[in-house]
């Protein structure tokens, strides 16, 4: 009974009657609040009404209902009416590729998680575009072609931290599976963290003092510590050391370089760091300054820095002003530097930063700009150009400064295009055996449920396999016609008419369909014929006469099937029915009247008529009589007449 009411309001909802559908629903719901099937269709009815919130949050609840169950095809669809209703909602995709897997479709989870992939690329969503490819990974742990297309994918959207930390995943898991081909191309594509190995030492120094000299002095230090590691692993350990003194002299607080200036003079023995500090010291400080460094008369050094910040940029200034001063005429050096610090200073070393950081820009208009900055008048120019034979030196010089700044920066990455790494990450996935049953039984509850296009993607795989024929190629080509798409349905449909392996009765809704199809092209003479071949087959068949008629078809030529059947029927009601014995009345009529009123007369008509035979044969005897003589008195009436 229970069942009949759903069904019933499930009707009244899909005929818009959803009053009488509200209360039959209100009536269940009052008895089981928890039930599934009542909570779905009052999902279906509040999406009638537009509200999608309310629709979704039914839909959730039901699903929940139904896996508590066991029941997941049911919960699965009540998640898929939800992402009909929002694609993006990434927990619920979440939770639906979970239950396709609990029922035994792990190749359906992953398709779905692809589907949010392919609508989050389109709506350029990268989050969750990446996170949907992450779950894919984990649904295949194993798989690990797939985790390295992930890391280039990583790559193609320029995460290159989450690259490199997924790389090294994919390197340790290859090292344990002894696979050498994945080990082979991640070694290809691990990035060359160190700056570059194609430097050599003195490359590298250079390059530190220009990162000092424009700012970078964090990747000034990474720089020369990378050099000593070269020095010393070349055995050049007196290089080493000075550069360890010009990181000392850049950061008077580095303890590791103290260290390594202490094992290299002693040759790798331990000593007590206030010794290596004063030998350091001494190389790398002037006398005038070695005093800040003595221990005072308690025996404690001084916690104030070996090497006041003013001094150092004191020091560093000439370099920078050389590279000005090539381009300017009147030289500046000595005033510069023979003036203390003051703000006016300052700002013009910044300034001369600046111009600095213009060479990488633009080379040729660089003699111009200092020539505007100076505001010389136009008699004073010509010495600038009469120096033209330095220009090229200091074209030499920006290019060896732009070549060193090119190979610091790490390799680049392989380019990678999004689109092209998210076909091959597909490619990549190692698809499993499907459970035919399963399918199908999701496809007829998505199809009953008006769920047309996830019906669809249900016996897309699966209508190849002829145990299901009829039904999945039935569900295929109705689900095309219920979304409109005729010519597709046409092409589908026509060819499973030829199949030897389906019987003719039961091609009739396959031919239905077609017909269907032919219609909603406009074709209605080959709808017409299909109508024809299914009305000869079964003409009880669904509205197949209706349509024919609508369609225009006239009068139905196929009775004659009927006829011929007709034909065989008449003799066996003769052979059996029993008022065959009309014969013996008439061939007694030669040998007299008695023989015919005796025993067939008495036998006969008392079970068949309540009256007696003396009064019907009277009532027959009057009437033959009557009848005779009118026709005759009418013959004799005409004949007067004319």
């Amino acid at each position: 009974m229970e069942v009949d009411l759903l069904d019933k309001g499930r009707e009244y909802i899909e005929d818009g009657s959803f009053e009488k559908a509200q209360i039959i629903l209100r009536r269940i719901l009052s008895d089981d609040p928890k039930h599934a099937r009542a909570v779905e269709l009052s999902g279906d009815l509040v999406l009638k009404l537009g509200r999608d919130a309310e629709a979704i949050q039914r839909y959730e609840s039901a699903s929940d209902y139904y896996t508590n169950a066991n029941q997941y095809a049911e919960a699965i669809l009540c998640l898929e009416k939800i992402t009909g209703i929002d694609k993006s909602n990434e927990e619920i995709i979440a939770r639906l590729a979970d239950l396709y897997r609990f029922y035994g479709l792990p190749d359906k989870a992953i398709n779905t998680i692809l589907d949010l992939c392919t609508w989050a690329i389109d709506n350029k969503e990268n989050a969750m575009f990446i996170s949907g490819l992450r779950k894919v990974v984990e649904l295949q742990p194993k798989n690990l072609a797939l985790r390295f297309s992930f890391v280039k994918v990583l790559y193609s959207t320029s995460r290159l931290q989450d690259a490199e930390d997924e790389l090294k995943k994919v390197k340790s898991l290859a090292e344990e599976a002894g696979d050498q081909e994945i080990l082979e191309e991640v070694d290809k594509l691990f990035p060359q963290t160190d700056g570059g190995e194609e430097l050599d030492p003195k490359s590298r120094i250079e390059l530190g003092n220009l990162l000092y000299e424009i700012g970078s002095k964090d990747e000034a230090i990474v720089e020369f510590e990378k050099a000593v590691s070269d020095l010393v692993d070349s055995n050049e350990t007196e290089e080493a050391i000075n550069v360890l003194n010009r990181i000392i002299e850049i950061d008077p607080n580095n303890k590791d370089a103290i260290n390594r200036i202490n094992e290299l003079k002693s040759g790798g023995a331990p000593v007590e760091a206030k010794a290596a500090t004063e030998e350091v010291v001494e190389q790398a400080v002037p006398e005038s300054q070695v005093e800040e460094t003595i221990p005072t008369e308690a025996g404690e050094p001084k916690t104030e820095k070996a090497f006041p910040q003013a001094e150092i940029e004191e020091d560093l200034k000439p370099s920078v002003e050389d590279i000005i001063d090539q381009t300017v005429s009147e030289p500046k050096a000595e005033e510069e530097t023979a003036q203390p610090e003051t703000p006016e200073q300052t700002a013009g070393d910044e300034q001369a930063m600046e111009m600095f950081e213009d060479l990488d820009r633009e080379i040729e208009g660089f003699v111009a700009a200092t020539d505007t900055t100076t505001q010389e008048p136009s008699d004073e120019v010509e010495p600038s150009v009469e120096k033209g034979h330095d220009v090229p030196q200091l074209e030499g010089q920006i290019a060896d400064i732009e070549f060193l700044l090119d190979e610091a920066k790490a390799p680049s990455i392989p380019s990678f295009e999004v689109a092209q790494e998210f076909d091959d990450f597909r490619k990549a996935i190692v698809w499993e055996e499907t459970d035919v049953k399963k399918k199908m039984t999701l496809a007829k509850l998505a199809f009953d449920a008006g769920l047309y296009a996830t019906a669809l993607s249900y016996v897309v795989d699966v209508k190849q396999e002829k145990g299901t024929w009829p039904l999945s190629l039935e569900i295929n080509g109705a689900s095309l016609i219920k979304l409109g798409h005729y010519s597709e349905a046409k092409k589908v449909i026509a060819p499973t008419l030829l199949y030897e392996e389906i019987s003719e009765t039961q091609k009739v809704e396959l031919r239905y369909l077609l017909a269907s199809a032919y219609e909603g092209l406009g074709d209605f003479d080959n709808a017409l014929r299909e109508t024809e071949r299914i009305i000869s087959i079964n003409p009880e068949y669904k509205d197949v006469k209706e349509m024919y008629t609508l369609m225009g078809g006239k009068d139905i030529t196929f009775e004659k099937p009927k006829r011929e059947s007709d034909k065989t029927i008449p003799p066996q009601k003769i052979s059996i029915s029993p008022p065959a014995q009309p014969e013996p009345f008439v061939q007694p009529a030669k040998m007299g009247p008695k023989e015919i009123i005796q025993e067939p007369a008495e036998e006969m008509y008392p079970t068949i008529i309540d009256q007696t035979p003396s009064t019907q044969s009277e009532k027959l005897s009057k009437d033959l009589p009557k009848k005779e003589p009118d026709t005759e008195e009418r013959k004799g009436e005409n004949i007067a007449f004319l």
